[in-house]
């Protein structure tokens, strides 16, 4: 069977390999791979078709080598490499559960990432190896500082502390005058017969001003010239304009209630749109929320509480899930009660996906 993968782990074509990774996906913890077939996998994360690679980013995570460490990381850290790859690798480095300096510091920097999808796989790895991770021996990192918790991270995301880097600005490109340097040739004026200034001169003595019109035509006294069919219609549509129409009533109570799923529909879809324009930093700090609701601690729940008063109304909301989230696996946390006058609050004055969400929440 290892000769046959071996064989197919090889194969040219990144489609058959795709799905020889998907196959392999369950079995690698009952029976591992040989070196020589995981040697393949771990190649197969570097190919440059998408699939392939992104099934073996995650056939590597499955198999819990801590050897795939660094090519993982690399593939992460590669800015210009496919955001669904670059996802998987992110994902895998949280399931191995090592626990190292660069490790956090290459998520941390993911999180900061252009693509939504690295971002969130950056900061469930984190939550990963809060809840499963081991802090490698710090005689082989060279560390004697204590490492942050991988939850610190995340907490600070939602706080607004991890900020993306701005673009450094292009180089100026400064032109030299010829004459910058060199003070004496500005002053040079050139002079003798010929020249502009004699020209100008001689210009100025012959040129002779246009009279002054006999009247001034004031602004909107003259109007372009159009044709009679256009200046009816131009008078017909002025007219339409300035008349009053009442609008009708709408007696029909079906087209009644037609019209109004219509408007209904419209403003489900105005409000679709908005939430498709995310600020990046805000995006951050909503995933960060998200994700806190896959741990029970009160410092998590605080914290989520104090998001719930944020300036960002994405914030606001996700924090308000996740709440909702935590309150439904246990609601006998005493502090949840601290949310309960916030949800209220906004059930009252908040706009339509606040007051639904809190709705939700205050249910749990």
């Amino acid at each position: 069977m290892e000769a046959a993968f071996q064989t197919m782990l090889a194969d040219p074509d990144p489609d058959v390999r795709a799905v020889l990774y998907a196959i392999l996906l369950p079995t690698v913890k009952t029976t591992p791979l040989s070196e020589q077939n995981f040697q393949a996998v771990l190649n197969g994360a570097r190919s440059s078709y998408a699939e392939a690679a992104a099934a073996a980013c995650r056939l590597l995570g499955a198999i819990g080598n801590p050897a795939a460490l660094d090519d993982l990381l690399q593939i992460l850290e590669d800015a210009n490499g496919h955001p669904m790859v670059r996802r998987e690798a992110a994902s895998a480095i949280g399931k191995l559960g090592q626990i190292s300096p660069h490790i956090l510091d290459t998520l941390e920097t993911a999180i900061t990432d252009q693509q939504q999808v690295v971002r969130l796989a950056a900061l469930a790895a984190l939550m990963e190896l809060e809840k499963n991770g081991r802090i490698a021996r710090q005689e082989e990192q060279g560390e004697t500082a204590p490492l942050p918790r991988p939850l610190e991270i995340i907490l600070g995301a939602l706080q607004g502390e991890i900020i993306i880097p701005q673009p450094s600005a292009p180089p100026v490109e400064v032109t030299l005058d010829t004459q910058a340097g060199n003070p004496e040739a500005a002053d040079e004026t050139p002079s003798g017969p010929g020249t502009c200034t004699e020209a100008a001169e001689t210009d100025t003595d012959e040129l002779e001003l246009p009279e002054p019109p006999a009247e001034i035509v004031a602004e909107g006294e003259v109007t372009p010239a159009i044709s009679t069919l256009d200046a009816i219609a131009m008078a017909n549509v002025e007219t339409l304009m300035t008349t009053p129409h009442p609008e009708k009533e709408i007696q029909d109570e079906t087209t009644r209630e037609y019209l109004d799923i219509v408007e209904g529909n419209k403003e489900i879809m105005q409000r679709m749109r908005s939430n498709r324009k995310i600020d990046a930093q805000e995006d951050i700090r909503r995933l960060a929320a998200h994700i806190l609701a896959d741990i029970e601690e009160i410092d998590v729940l605080k914290t989520l509480i104090q998001a719930l008063n944020d300036d960002a109304p994405i914030v606001r909301r996700e924090a308000a899930e996740s709440i909702g989230i935590l309150a439904k696996r246990n609601p006998q946390i005493r502090e949840l009660s601290d949310a309960v006058g916030t949800h209220i609050t906004q059930l009252a004055i908040g706009d339509l996906d606040q007051k639904i969400v809190s709705a939700r929440v205050l249910s749990h």
